[in-house]
């Protein structure tokens, strides 16, 4: 290990530190059995890694809340993670050839924030399902299947799915009543045509409770009047769309505080 790394761990051990952000170069196993002793640890942040596991000692940050180990070369979801019980927030995005989850990630019950965007998922898997406090999901660019599971998690409160809609998952999210923040930006760039958001989705109508709607990017070529339905809607973003002319039914909105268009 770099001298300089080694020591430098050593005075962040001493003070105590919350938090830790490494770059792809300066992490290696034995790093790792380094930052395994800063028992206080609440972050970790280690990014573009070209690992495929995590050693076993770090189960010994018991305090850890933040794990952000996106791009990574993970073709599984090590079960040592699934034992840092005091998670909230797990990113694994950007690790294309990780293909599911263990059912073990149901032991994270604190876990609130999960972003497995850009994954190589080829289904949804159904332990999110058994994640009670999960409140912010993000799902972007991943194409899988069986959208079902995502009804099933009542707890939802901000839903991320850029370049990944089609008709299956829409019908699944409408019955989300917590929802509040709901993205479905950039589905123009699907791989699909068929798959391209080139009306208003009804079911959204459902989403009584919805606060900030991102659609931009997408085919959208204009709003119809039911749109009111939303009535707690703050923010929306139409850039980016299909629109001639400004959709006059978002005046009615009487809580819209801001406009993107």
């Amino acid at each position: 290990m770099n001298k300089t790394i080694r020591e430098k761990l050593e005075k962040v051990r001493l003070r105590q530190t919350n938090s830790i952000q490494l770059s792809y170069e300066y992490v290696t196993y034995e790093i790792f059995n380094e930052i395994s002793k800063l028992s206080h640890l609440r972050e970790l942040k280690l990014i573009g890694c070209n690992l495929t596991d995590i050693p076993d000692s770090i189960s010994n940050l018991v305090y850890l809340e933040i794990l952000d180990i996106q791009d990574w070369s993970l073709e599984k979801l090590p079960l040592v993670i699934t034992k840092l019980y005091s998670l909230k927030t797990l990113s694994i995005r950007g690790n294309q050839y990780l293909k599911t989850l263990p059912d073990e990630l149901a032991n994270l019950t604190e876990l609130e924030m999960l972003d497995i965007s850009d994954t190589g998922f080829e289904v949804i898997p159904n332990v999110l399902s058994s994640l009670e406090k999960l409140k912010i999901l993000k799902l972007s660019y991943t194409y899988a299947k069986n959208y079902s599971i995502l009804k099933k998690i009542e707890t939802l409160e901000e839903l991320y799915l850029f370049n990944n809609v089609n008709p299956e998952l829409i019908s699944q999210i409408s019955v989300l009543k917590n929802l509040k923040i709901l993205s479905l930006a950039c589905n123009s760039e699907y791989p699909d045509p068929d798959y391209y958001l080139e009306n208003f989705p009804d079911k959204l109508f459902d989403l009584i409770n919805l606060e900030k709607l991102d659609l931009s990017n997408n085919r959208i070529s204009s709003l119809p009047s039911e749109v009111k339905k939303l009535n707690k809607l703050k923010e929306i973003d139409f850039q980016g769309n299909n629109f001639n002319l400004f959709p006059v039914q978002l005046l009615e909105l009487i809580n819209l505080e801001k406009i993107d268009f």
